[in-house]
């Protein structure tokens, strides 16, 4: 299945391009690791909603894990205001 360009040229993974495509769409906010996660995994909570507490739990941490990689690459933006990290889009 073929990758957008910009993918490409970036060497992003499936998840991390879906963060960088979403942050860039929304410039002009931040975003907590719970809201980007909703976002990229648009969560909808079934009937029996405490089997998917796992499921949100491990999404949460892999969308934390490659919001620190964009962190890492200077793709993204990290700073903790009152005691919780946001996220935003790196303005070059």
């Amino acid at each position: 299945m073929p990758i957008p360009r910009d993918q490409f040229d970036k060497g992003l993974d499936e998840t991390r391009y879906k963060i960088i495509k979403f942050l860039t769409a929304n410039a002009e906010k931040a975003y907590d690791i719970s809201e980007v996660s909703q976002e990229i995994y648009s969560v909808e909570l079934p009937s029996d909603w405490k089997w998917a507490i796992p499921t949100a739990i491990g999404r949460a941490l892999a969308i934390g894990n490659a919001l620190d990689a964009l962190v890492h690459e200077g793709l993204v933006n990290k700073k903790v205001i009152g005691g919780n990290p946001y996220y935003s889009i790196h303005r070059g």
